[in-house]
């Protein structure tokens, strides 16, 4: 504990003066400050009860000087407190700054960059303001407590002895205070290593994702138009150089869901090409739908907060419930004959159009219940759907919705390490 006071002080350096004539000025205050009720009890005693208007007057004046005296000299100690306690401040962090320069390599791994962050910014205010209150409060309050002990046994010893008794049953309550509180400050000081985690994390995910955003549409990276021989649908490339993005943008509501939900796809590809090496950089495709159905989520928690108008509203609401079940249900379904489809061929069974058309009618009358009008013609879409023609994986959609949900629940209600967790992991 002394060396650490030790080596603190020397970061007073050019500012003794100033600290001193704090001090000094706070002395000044408090002797102001006992002055104006001893004078006050002269005045009753030899003014007002003796009925000597002289005498009352010469100590009003007298009680006017030395508030005026207290003002001066307490405004003076606070100005060379501030200037003080500031240059202190500023002079210990300076130290600490060329000193992280000169860490080891097992410093460095000890202290993370959150860590020196709380360590250079709220640990050096904390201390800021302990000097402060040294070179003030804990020099005033001795002070007063001294002059005031000395004029209270001059006056009346017999109530004097009143505040003796008292002093132990409030250093006993001081001791109480700090022993109960000085835990909660180590925790709280590890939240604030924490907090700052996670706010430069979330700064530099968005950092990242706003200027890959500027970059696309600058560069041209989005084709957003209808052209010949362009093929329909909505598509994210992530390519090594960069993500492309491809669909065809009317600015309907289902078109800007679209281009978000393809800038989520986009998004995860860059930041995974531009922060894992080149055999990590593929991933799949059971996360692949979160970020991009994560992106939606939040859309459309964006859009139902801005809106005040009960029809758009009523429109949002059923797009969102439409995106649970084609996302979340019908990808279930088509996962489901998919499966079923594959048992058969397991099973040694020939699939015909006629066996897929009927399976696939009876699972799209299972899904949606008898009180569903099933047209026969859509026993036939499972022929236009591209992903029954690829590997088997379209259960993946909604798992990733449901993960894309739950984070972005978390990330509007305010829980950091879902946001911080969401950025590390695309």
């Amino acid at each position: 504990m002394i060396k650490l006071i030790k080596r603190l002080s020397k970061c007073v350096r050019e500012y003794k003066l100033t600290s001193i004539l704090s001090a000094a000025f706070v002395g000044l205050e408090v002797i102001m400050e006992v002055l104006i009720p001893l004078e006050m009890s002269k005045m009753i005693d030899f003014g007002i009860n003796a009925g000597d208007m002289a005498y009352v007057t010469k100590s009003g004046v007298k009680l006017i000087v030395f508030a005026l005296l207290a003002i001066l000299f307490g405004n003076l100690a606070g100005r060379c407190c501030a200037i003080a306690s500031s240059g202190f401040a500023k002079n210990l962090r300076h130290d600490m700054y060329y000193n992280i320069q000169n860490f080891s390599f097992s410093n460095i791994d000890k202290f993370s960059a959150s860590s020196l962050v709380t360590r250079m910014t709220t640990d050096v205010s904390n201390v800021q303001n302990a000097y402060q209150m040294l070179i003030r409060m804990a020099f005033r309050s001795p002070m007063m407590m001294i002059f005031s002990a000395v004029f209270a046994f001059r006056i009346y010893p017999r109530l004097a002895m009143i505040f003796v008794a008292c002093l132990p049953v409030l250093m006993a309550g001081l001791y109480f205070i700090m022993t109960k509180t000085h835990p909660i400050f180590k925790r709280v000081f590890k939240t604030y290593d924490l907090l700052n985690q996670k706010v430069q994390e979330n700064l530099r995910g968005i950092r990242v994702v706003k200027s890959f955003i500027r970059e696309g549409f600058e560069n041209r990276w989005i084709d957003v138009y209808e052209n010949e021989g362009k093929r329909s649908g909505a598509y994210s490339a992530g390519a090594r150089v960069h993500p492309y993005v491809l669909l065809n943008f009317k600015g309907t509501l289902d078109d800007v869901f679209t281009l978000v939900h393809e800038m989520g796809h986009s998004i995860h590809s860059y930041l995974s090409n531009t922060r894992q090496p080149t055999a990590y950089q593929d991933y799949v495709i059971f996360v692949a739908e979160v970020a991009s159905t994560c992106n939606e989520a939040l859309l459309m928690e964006y859009l139902l907060g801005k809106t005040t108008d009960k029809k758009e509203r009523a429109y949002l609401i059923n797009h969102f419930l439409d995106q649970f079940k084609g996302t979340l249900y019908r990808q279930t379904m088509f996962a489901e004959f998919e499966l079923n489809i594959g048992k058969m061929a397991a099973e040694g069974q020939t699939l015909t159009a006629d066996v897929l058309c009927a399976e696939y009618k009876r699972l799209n009358e299972l899904y949606y219940g008898p009180d569903m009008v099933v047209d026969d013609n859509i026993a036939m879409e499972w022929a236009r759907i591209p992903h029954f023609y690829y590997n088997y994986y379209v259960f993946q959609y909604a798992t990733g919705y449901a993960a894309a949900i739950a984070l972005s629940e978390g990330i509007l209600k305010g829980l950091r390490k879902n946001t911080g967790s969401f950025f590390r992991w695309l």
